[in-house]
């Protein structure tokens, strides 16, 4: 993901690695030409995260806080262009959370909808809360806040199939690809 520094003399990508941490990589001429990548300092797992510039001017992250698991959906702040971030907000603590996006509302508040459990919870969950929450959390899960904050609420989940119907349908859409490769074949 790529920010822009407020002045327009950088151009951040953060980028995902296999080796716990985000990594950062700078172009100071708009992209043309970046430098090495190289550590963050933030800590994560290969695990997709979100960053963009909010309404006041903080840089605003959501990621895996643990150098090698999808757990701990966390949230912090910049107020100095990525140099330096605030402690973390931890928004969800289950384990299996991944794929975070995140939206500024007109009041401020920020929405995050993130997906826990591909494989077997299988749920869309959303966190709304301020920076405020953030600066407030001290790198806790919140546990008590004022209105419109709200963490962990899940919006779908998706119903898990029975395995017989699974390797029937399964089956059913093999037996469907090999047809129509026998088709394709006889053109």
């Amino acid at each position: 993901m790529f920010y822009e520094t407020t002045d327009g003399k950088e151009i951040h990508l953060f980028a995902r690695t296999t080796v716990g941490f985000i990594a950062d990589s700078v172009s100071s001429d708009g992209g043309i030409t970046w430098s090495p990548g190289h550590s963050s300092g933030i800590a994560a797992p290969n695990s997709r995260f979100f960053v963009r510039r909010l309404n006041s001017g903080a840089l605003l992250l959501i990621y895996n806080d643990h150098p090698k698991t999808r757990t701990s959906l966390s949230a912090k702040l910049s107020f100095d262009e990525g140099k330096s971030w605030s402690k973390a907000l931890v928004l969800d603590d289950s384990t299996g959370i991944s794929y975070p996006d995140a939206v500024q509302l007109a009041d401020n508040s920020i929405v995050v909808v993130y997906d826990r459990g591909r494989g077997d919870a299988r749920e869309i969950l959303c966190a709304r809360f301020t920076e405020k929450d953030i600066l407030e959390g001290n790198g806790k899960l919140l546990l008590s806040f004022d209105a419109p904050t709200f963490l962990r609420n899940i919006v779908s989940k998706a119903p898990v199939p029975e395995k017989e119907s699974y390797l029937k349908a399964r089956s059913q859409w093999q037996l469907w690809v090999k047809d129509l490769l026998a088709v394709w074949d006889k053109h």
